[in-house]
């Protein structure tokens, strides 16, 4: 019955209890906000809302640890951030192999605020996420950034949803997977520019490597554009392999074929990894990458 419901439903059910971070007018937090989300096993439903008042900045730095045993995560984070504010939430999924996560992430943006959301997936049997930010003062920024590693069966599943209510208002969506074994993502996101919305401008990329003859990936980004005033709305995707004249270059300068794949699959990540801004968290995952990729199946 549950799986059958949507995240907010089931965790407005059965929530007991989350995390509320609030900034107060023109005021930053030193570092990073550090939640910890553990599960064993059974069902945990976590909720998160940031309120970020006018000129205020935070961020936020969301752990996702479990163990072995099967486990449902249904989450649900709420930002609401007000003028001129600035947020970021960072998720680092690192769930144990039979763990299954459902998320829903949504943010809405006063008058010239700067929201970004990003996730980090390593682990997770299957990993599903909506990610929706409503633009809905003038000239408000939202940013989503996402990468995923996957080996044997994972599944990697992201929704997002950047709506251009407000007008001057800019989002950018960078969703990049590599997949190995026979893992598998699947990309559906929807860029929508409102009559209200003018004078906005857009980009959306969804990027998968596949590692593997056995993995699978399918893309289909989405420009829903209401008016005929807006600065520029792309989208585009890719699903291919690794370029094999690169992998051969690597190989012509000593490396192993294992090992020039990690250092192509770190390229291929940094650009996300760099913008999430945090040196420390992204040196952490790229050691996790690295770490992963050195015994998959590829």
């Amino acid at each position: 019955r549950l799986a059958s419901t949507t995240p907010e439903a089931r965790t407005a059910a059965h929530w007991l209890g989350g995390v509320f971070v609030y900034v107060p007018r023109g005021q930053a937090f030193d570092g990073p906000v550090n939640v910890t989300l553990e599960g064993t096993q059974g069902s945990i439903f976590p909720r998160l809302l940031v309120v970020s008042e006018a000129a205020s900045q935070v961020t936020v730095l969301v752990r996702c640890v479990s163990g072995e045993a099967p486990l449902l995560v249904s989450q649900v984070a709420e930002v609401m951030a007000g003028a001129d504010s600035t947020v970021k939430v960072v998720f680092d999924v690192d769930w144990g192999m039979a763990t299954q996560e459902f998320t829903t992430v949504r943010s809405k943006t006063e008058r010239g605020a700067d929201v970004q959301v990003a996730t980090l997936a390593i682990g997770g049997g299957l990993v599903k996420q909506t990610i929706e930010g409503l633009l809905e003062g003038e000239g408000s920024r939202s940013r989503i950034r996402g990468v995923a590693l996957g080996d044997a069966d994972q599944h990697f599943d992201f929704v997002t949803l950047q709506d251009h209510i407000g007008p001057k208002t800019q989002s950018d969506v960078q969703i990049k997977t590599a997949l190995a074994g026979s893992s598998r993502s699947i990309y559906y996101g929807i860029t929508r520019v409102e009559e209200t919305g003018l004078g906005s401008a857009a980009e959306q990329a969804n990027r998968n490597l596949l590692l593997s003859s056995n993995a699978k990936a399918d893309a289909d980004p989405v420009l829903e554009i209401l008016t005929n005033d807006v600065i520029r709305c792309g989208h585009g995707a890719t699903v291919g392999p690794v370029d094999q004249e690169a992998l051969f270059y690597l190989q012509s300068r000593g490396l192993d074929r294992r090992q020039a794949m990690k250092l192509l699959v770190a390229g291929f990540f940094n650009s996300v990894l760099s913008d999430v801004g945090d040196e420390a968290l992204a040196e952490e995952i790229a050691a996790e990458v690295e770490q992963k990729l050195a015994v998959a199946r590829i």
